[in-house]
């Protein structure tokens, strides 16, 4: 789906540069579960019905995880587990009938 080489191109992230590897495959496999949990649906669903995952969607995710990696020290207390424009693109591809 979006592996790690496509996160590190979205950060501008050197490929030779592995030591949070693990940190953005943790904040990916997050992001996805946020994201489908909002959507109420699988990425796995949508790829059934839809034959592939929207570009919106896998842009939603790049950006959750950026927004996640840049601001992984901050203390300050968010009303929202996403900015407003990724939950923008989210909401386009909730399944309302669920």
């Amino acid at each position: 789906m979006i592996d790690l080489n496509q996160i590190k191109q979205h950060l501008n992230i050197d490929e030779d540069f592995t030591l949070d590897d693990n940190l953005l495959i943790a904040q990916r496999d997050a992001a996805i579960d946020l994201i489908q949990t909002r959507i109420c649906l699988t990425y796995d669903e949508i790829i059934e019905r839809e034959g592939k995952l929207p570009s919106r969607l896998i842009q939603a995710t790049l950006l959750l995880i950026g927004d996640w990696y840049d601001n992984r020290e901050n203390m300050v207390d968010k009303n929202s587990s996403m900015p407003f424009g990724i939950q923008a693109i989210v909401d386009s591809c909730r399944d309302y009938s669920r």
